[in-house]
């Protein structure tokens, strides 16, 4: 894999297995890769390089929200932001369901 302060690859995996599982990757990030082979008799010269780039993740788990206010038809409802690193919106989704039931209704959606 490159190494982009220094442009020179570093080795990130050898072993006799046919596929690799790199960790740590930054998300919506390009990664360079190349392989090459080696055995008893010597070490292979280095295939293409190959261009990934990797995903943007989804937002994290929330934390519990709170029922603030509790009247006869209605309640408000506060939560923690997520963790949001671009600036691509996020879109709150609220369910609600009786207890006793398994269905639950949208009753609200906000985005920021």
């Amino acid at each position: 894999m490159e190494n982009t302060r220094s442009h020179e690859f570093q080795c990130v995996y050898k072993g006799t297995a046919l596929t690799c599982k790199v960790n740590k990757l930054h998300e919506l990030t390009t990664y360079k890769f190349r392989i090459n082979a080696s055995n008893d008799a010597g070490v292979g010269d280095f295939s293409n390089e190959y261009e990934f780039t990797t995903s943007i993740s989804p937002p994290t788990v929330l934390k519990i929200p709170k029922v603030v206010e509790v009247e006869q038809k209605s309640c408000t409802i506060e939560w923690m932001p997520a963790k949001n690193l671009f600036s691509d919106s996020i879109v709150y989704q609220v369910q609600i369901a009786r207890l006793k039931e398994q269905t639950f209704k949208q009753v609200s959606q906000n985005e920021r």
